[in-house]
């Protein structure tokens, strides 16, 4: 895990790692704060196909919230995938996070307009990993 910062109001936390040999991150994960003077963080992942459904999404995931809460102290940690895409959700939904809002026609993804789900978690909840 390493700390990045982009900029006064970018920082962000971020794990990767990508496949020897090839060029493309089989799996990632990002705690992001859009806003340094607001104590909360979106939380984004990608995870190659080749490797999904191996619960590493949510076992990387669970440290960053972990981390975001115990050392960053955030107050609020979102998320959003397409409201399709069950597994992304299902990611979230075992982190203890819950649904907040969907967001009809949020935006046009490869040419098809998509409904979007976010999702949230506070310091109160704590995460299942």
């Amino acid at each position: 895990m390493h700390r990045e910062h982009v900029g006064a109001s970018d920082p962000r936390i971020s794990v990767g790692r990508g496949p020897e040999g090839r060029g493309s991150v089989d799996r990632g994960i990002s705690l992001r704060r859009k806003h340094v003077e607001i104590p909360e963080a979106f939380l984004g992942y990608v995870i190659n196909p080749d490797f999904q459904c191996k619960d590493y999404a949510t076992e990387a995931a669970a440290a960053l919230v972990e981390f975001g809460f115990n050392s960053l102290r955030l107050v609020r940690i979102y998320a959003e995938c397409n409201a399709q895409n069950v597994a992304s959700r299902r990611v979230m939904e075992k982190l203890g996070m819950r649904m907040v809002s969907v967001r009809e026609n949020y935006k046009e993804v490869k040419g098809v307009i998509i409904d979007s789900c976010e999702y949230e978690l506070r310091p109160t909840a704590s995460p299942r990993g």
